[in-house]
């Protein structure tokens, strides 16, 4: 069911990959491109990437403790040495000289292999969820950088196209109080009507004002994340955002793989299943290990040994030997008494599975808040854009029908001042709900762990080629 609905999600947001072309993936200035830029500006999204790197070398760091290890030993050893002293040799104490100028070769060749640590055998476990919770983690922070990229990357085409619209209308209101003067020197209408219209412009000059002001923060923003390199490749343009469809998957669904797939909960599920792996492997503490070692060991030793009593004997003899050994030992250890070492490192590992425990827990409560409220601002966001879009049309029909009106004399300035304030009251709060809603659909996919470049992706084609009608 899941698989199915993200193929749904997936297909809605835009045409098949098979269709894409990588002009379109790249194109300056699109939410691809930020992204792409993103992934090697942004310091967080690296620092995950090096931390996920780092705990994947807890395994085979792990695994090692349980594999046979191959080990050599090798010496060579010089010995020239003399000596002389008062010695018994039959019944007399005689003087007797020593003297050795000997080199010896040792080495030794070992395989140990462990048969029962369960110590290492929990460890190996404690290491494998170490791992795969960092790869999740890695998915939530990627998750976490995609929304907060969209929600800025959004707020900056939402600043263009108010921008656009305030300029539009300030423009307007300029024609309209050029036509009002004018039909005031004809005598045709009074000064009113001037007055209001440069009101009117005058302070959409001022919104201008704001608007840009807006847009240099939006465009700040999303510098913190993509790099200032990227606002060189930014468009300037103010289309229309589009509106996406609604996901499938139902309330109850949603909720339901929020608590099991989002990866910040399977990362602290996973950091939990570790610390209960390290409790048990501190109690291996109280177990004994077994382990197997094979061992080969050769001497070789060369030069001369001197024996000599003066004027009894003088015996130099060579000292060439050769020795060889092979044992095999199985060792058996077993640790009765630490000092209570044991006992405090199995403390403190219940400590730390009590705590992991406790953020597992939590972590699932939040990721279910997250996706009811992102489910319960999707249905307002919807009714809210659909209700600006008719605003929008009635305003513009207004609009047109009150310049007909002045025309013909039945309409005042006033009142087309007053339509023309809707309209842009309208054309401005339009493309932020635009915004909220795509941001709280990213939420609901995030929350349920969906939200993946391919979803920026097929996100960024749409909002560079939107459908000729919004979809419903």
């Amino acid at each position: 069911m899941l698989c199915g609905a993200l193929v749904a999600i997936i297909a809605t947001l835009a045409p098949n990959l098979s269709h894409a072309k990588t002009p379109t993936m790249t194109q300056p200035g699109s939410l691809w491109a930020a992204w792409i830029a993103a992934r090697t500006y942004n310091p967080q999204f690296r620092e995950a990437r090096a931390r996920l790197a780092a705990t994947r070398t807890k395994h085979p760091a792990a695994l090692a403790a349980l594999l046979p290890r191959l080990s050599l030993d090798a010496d060579r050893l010089y010995t020239n040495a003399w000596s002389v002293g008062p010695e018994f040799y039959g019944s007399s104490l005689l003087t007797v000289e020593q003297s050795e100028n000997t080199s010896q070769s040792y080495w030794t060749v070992t395989l140990t292999q462990p048969l029962f640590d369960w110590s290492a055998i929990e460890k190996l476990d404690a290491a494998n969820a170490d791992a795969a919770a960092a790869v999740a983690t890695y998915a939530a922070t990627r998750m976490t950088l995609i929304q907060t990229l969209v929600k800025r990357y959004l707020a900056v085409r939402v600043a263009q196209a108010q921008l656009s619209a305030i300029q539009k209308a300030q423009e307007a209101f300029a024609i309209e109080a050029t036509q009002a003067h004018d039909r005031h020197r004809a005598g045709v209408r009074g000064i009113i009507g001037f007055e209001e219209a440069r009101s009117a412009e005058a302070s959409a000059q001022a919104q201008v004002i704001g608007a840009r002001r807006a847009l240099r923060h939006a465009l700040s923003a999303l510098t913190e994340l993509t790099g200032p390199s990227f606002l060189a490749r930014l468009s300037r343009r103010a289309q229309a955002l589009p509106l996406i469809p609604f996901p499938p998957l139902t309330r109850r669904e949603w909720i339901h793989e929020a608590q099991r797939t989002n990866p910040t909960v399977l990362a602290a599920r996973l950091r939990a299943r570790a610390a209960h792996a390290q409790v048990s492997a501190a109690r291996g503490g109280y177990w004994p290990s077994v382990r197997l070692q094979l061992s080969h060991t050769r001497d070789l030793t060369g030069g001369t040994y001197g024996y000599a009593v003066p004027g009894v004997l003088d015996l130099p003899a060579p000292a060439a030997n050769t020795a060889q050994q092979n044992l095999i030992l199985l060792n058996l250890h077993w640790n009765f008494y630490a000092g209570g070492g044991t006992g405090a490192s199995v403390d403190r590992a219940e400590d730390e599975a009590d705590l992991a425990r406790g953020q597992s827990e939590r972590a699932a409560l939040r990721s279910r808040t997250v996706a009811e409220e992102a489910l319960s601002s999707l249905h307002a966001d919807f009714a809210e854009v659909r209700a600006y879009e008719e605003s929008a049309l009635a305003a513009h029909r207004a609009v047109v029908a009150t310049e007909d009106g002045v025309k013909a004399g039945l309409r005042s300035e006033f009142d087309l001042v007053n339509a023309r304030l809707s309209l842009l009251s309208a054309e401005t709060h339009l493309p932020t709900v635009h915004a909220a809603l795509i941001n709280d659909t990213l939420a609901l996919e995030s929350s349920a762990g969906l939200l993946t470049p391919v979803s920026l992706l097929e996100l960024s084609r749409l909002l560079e080629h939107p459908p000729s009608t919004s979809a419903r």
